[in-house]
């Protein structure tokens, strides 16, 4: 582990980060939570085993606005692709 200059710590060894992943993924599981990443990879991947469900949501958007668009957030995007599959109008703005 090695600390920042602004003392955030950072863990370079992957077993350690896994074991850390794991550990918040236990505490958000036990406490009933989500964080942000999970309101975008549980619909996502909802959405893809789902075919049925994804196409009726793909129905009932039909214009799809995102507000605060992270052009970086690949789960994000796939989220939205997902969404409009059907109709393709979609407007981001960053």
């Amino acid at each position: 582990m090695m600390s920042s200059p602004g003392g955030i710590r950072i863990f370079s060894n992957s077993r350690r980060s896994s074991s850390r992943r794991d550990a918040i993924r236990g505490a958000k599981r036990k406490a009933n939570a989500v964080d942000f990443d999970d309101l975008l990879e549980k619909p996502v991947a909802l959405l893809r085993a789902n075919a049925a469900l994804a196409e009726h949501y793909q129905r009932q958007f039909q214009f799809i606005l995102v507000d605060e668009y992270q052009d970086t957030n690949h789960l994000q995007n796939d989220f939205i692709e997902m969404l409009a599959a059907r109709h393709h109008n979609v407007m981001v703005v960053g």
